[in-house]
């Protein structure tokens, strides 16, 4: 059977009443009944990853042929702050609608097996920390003007989160934004074209929804991306801007291939390279043009 867009295949499945009858491509489903014949509705291909929760496999719909990703989790010995975190990503995940954050489709609990299957859109190019790790050791690096498309998509995406989804207005922090937490998708302009990968925002696990005028408190994500507010050993308060620091650590890893505060073996070292900033400047000619669009990375509060 000829391969269908995902579009497709659930628009099919709609019309005959199938087993993605109640999916769209919307990002607003129900939940659907735990049904031991849905999952066998789909041909598992082969494993993409391992999650911090599970395991993570391209599968394919045996009736319409659409690629999709599922994560598969089991749920059996986790504890009561794991599971919350579970239900935490399937409820911002379905709230979400933006082209450079991974599609949610649906989710079918499997309660007997005591397993959570989410179905996602598959995103054909890896992750971004790949993508980092190949260009700096073969290529000598990535192109300028790769690191300006991505930083202004991921931008785009941010900017949808922090500034309120949804009727009730509601922002969401990612909290752990990272390369390998970023998908590349192929630009139906461009297929085959490495250059032309679209980025998309992933992996909601850990992500928090605030209100309009709240902050956040608990530390979650991972340090070396962490903004200051996080590193400090009192209290924790931070809102979006701890995102946006993760977002510069991440420019800067695009830009030389390491975190600004790689050296850091421990959280105190950790905490006082921070404070310190990192060792600049980032070689001026690989960020000539986003220099000139950005503020000085020397005089930013941002790495």
């Amino acid at each position: 059977m000829q391969q269908q867009t995902v579009s497709t295949a659930f628009s099919v499945a709609r019309q005959h009443g199938g087993p993605l009858a109640q999916a769209g491509v919307s990002s607003h489903q129900k939940l659907i009944p735990p049904d031991d014949a849905r999952m066998a509705e789909f041909e598992v291909i082969r494993p993409l990853g391992q999650g911090q929760y599970g395991k993570v496999s391209l599968v394919r719909h045996k009736e319409t042929g659409a690629l999709l990703c599922w994560k598969a989790i089991c749920y059996a010995g986790l504890r009561s702050r794991e599971k919350q975190q579970l239900v935490s990503e399937v409820n911002v995940m379905r709230s979400l609608d933006h082209p450079h954050i991974v599609r949610y489709y649906e989710h079918v609990v499997q309660r007997r097996q005591q397993a959570l299957y989410i179905l996602m859109e598959f995103c054909d190019g890896g992750d971004l920390h790949k993508q980092i790790e190949t260009a700096h050791k073969h290529l000598g690096g990535i192109q300028e003007d790769r690191i300006l498309q991505v930083l202004l998509q991921l931008l785009s995406a941010l900017a949808y989160c922090h500034e309120g989804v949804g009727l009730n207005r509601v922002r969401i922090l990612h909290r752990d934004l990272k390369p390998c937490n970023i998908f590349l998708c192929s630009d139906p302009r461009a297929p085959g074209d490495p250059s032309r990968l679209r980025v998309k925002i992933g992996d909601f696990g850990l992500s928090r929804h605030l209100s309009l005028n709240s902050m956040a408190h608990s530390c979650v994500g991972t340090p070396h991306y962490w903004s200051p507010e996080l590193l400090n050993e009192g209290p924790k308060t931070y809102d979006s801007k701890t995102d946006l620091w993760s977002l510069g650590c991440l420019l800067y890893e695009m830009a030389t291939g390491k975190t600004p505060f790689a050296a850091a073996q421990q959280m105190q070292q950790l905490r006082q390279r921070v404070a310190l900033g990192p060792k600049l400047p980032i070689p001026g000619r690989q960020l000539r043009k986003t220099g000139a669009s950005l503020p000085s990375l020397r005089e930013s509060s941002l790495p």
